[in-house]
């Protein structure tokens, strides 16, 4: 499903490392669509403004052998319910 996004990040990892480590990016297809101190920031961002459809949020990190965390959502129904994917309200959301 992440294809697309993990062939970009790895074919410019090496400069994200440089340039956003400890960093949440939003990654839709082979574009950067945000830059995001935690992951909640970047989950909203991309709630709020993404059309229906699949985006990945990656931390980056310092080396591979680090966690990855990625989402997978069906942003019109999330962002009309006005809950994230853990059931809580957007405002309150523990992520």
């Amino acid at each position: 499903m992440f294809d697309k996004e993990e062939a970009f990040f790895e074919a410019h990892k090496e400069e994200m490392r440089v340039k956003y480590t400890g960093k949440r990016i939003l990654i839709v297809g082979d574009e950067i669509k945000g830059v995001f101190d935690n992951d909640g920031e970047a989950y909203r961002t991309a709630i709020e403004t993404m059309k229906p459809g699949a985006f990945m949020i990656k931390r980056v990190t310092r080396t591979d052998d680090e966690a990855v965390c990625r989402y997978r959502s069906r942003v019109l129904s999330i962002q009309r319910s006005g809950m994230n994917i853990t059931g809580y309200p957007m405002n309150l959301s523990p992520i």
